[in-house]
């Protein structure tokens, strides 16, 4: 089962829906503003033949030319105390926000904005998760 597999696509499909949506990094033709989130690791609970859920943590950024306050909110509120989500693939059991910042960063002149969260996402898995290759990931306009 990849626990995470159903994690990231259930946050691409929500976050999808209220913009442009990465997994993992903006391409080097990436739009903006966009919404970034990417695994940062996690934990999982086995017992004897059953696997009951993994708690992964994800960081949820929105970059842009300009502050982008009202779409990091939007996407914030779109996950946050999310509980008993079932998607095609597993079962989102809670998604709590942890921790939010701001930052900027300038390059070759143009300064980029970045907003900021970490989420605890608990996932329970289905019957059939598929395998992610690696390298493979949910992004738009590559």
């Amino acid at each position: 089962m990849n626990e995470m597999a159903v994690a990231d696509r259930w946050l691409y499909s929500v976050f999808s829906q209220l913009g442009t949506a990465y997994n993992g990094c903006v391409p080097k033709k990436g739009t903006f503003p966009c919404i970034v989130f990417a695994c940062l690791g996690g934990s999982d609970l086995n017992v004897p033949s059953q696997h009951i859920w993994a708690e992964l943590n994800y960081i949820v950024k929105v970059w842009g030319t300009e502050p982008q306050d009202t779409l990091f909110d939007s996407a914030c509120a779109a996950i946050e105390r999310a509980q008993g989500v079932t998607t095609d693939y597993g079962y989102i059991q809670s998604c709590a926000r942890q921790s939010v910042s701001a930052s900027q960063e300038t390059e070759t002149n143009i300064t980029y904005y970045s907003r900021e969260a970490t989420f605890r996402i608990r996932v329970k898995p289905g019957e059939q998760v598929p395998e992610q290759t690696s390298g493979e990931s949910e992004t738009e306009g590559e």
